[in-house]
């Protein structure tokens, strides 16, 4: 039995959009521990641009320290330049990174996520 083209778009939908999840979470554990690691840190930076943070803002930017420090609240200073340096090491070092820095990054997405500011 054939399925209904609009059907078949539906699925491919929720296909694509779970396939983004995944990666966004780095729960794709074919693709390196850095690209993880990056992929959740760029899921960060969308949430802090939602929050106000002033987009292309980079992450070696004091804007960028000032607003974590200001504005989020869910991690201590210290946390946020190990998030930084973590996507900064994954993004130039790429061979030194763990299934625990993936981990690391994952939580600290989970609670920038679950706390948003209101």
């Amino acid at each position: 039995m054939a399925v209904p083209p609009a059907q078949q778009q539906n699925c491919a939908a929720v296909c694509r959009q779970h396939g983004h999840r995944r990666r966004v979470l780095g729960l794709d554990t074919r693709r390196p521990c850095a690209e993880r690691v990056l992929a959740i840190f760029a899921a960060i930076y969308a949430q802090l641009v939602r929050r106000g943070l002033p987009a292309g803002t980079s992450s070696d930017e004091q804007a960028f320290t000032r607003f974590m420090l200001k504005e989020v609240q869910e991690l201590s200073g210290a946390e946020s330049e190990a998030m930084v340096s973590l996507a900064q090491r994954a993004a130039f070092a790429a061979d030194t990174l763990t299934e625990e820095d993936v981990t690391t990054m994952r939580n600290w997405y989970k609670r920038l996520k679950g706390n948003k500011k209101v």
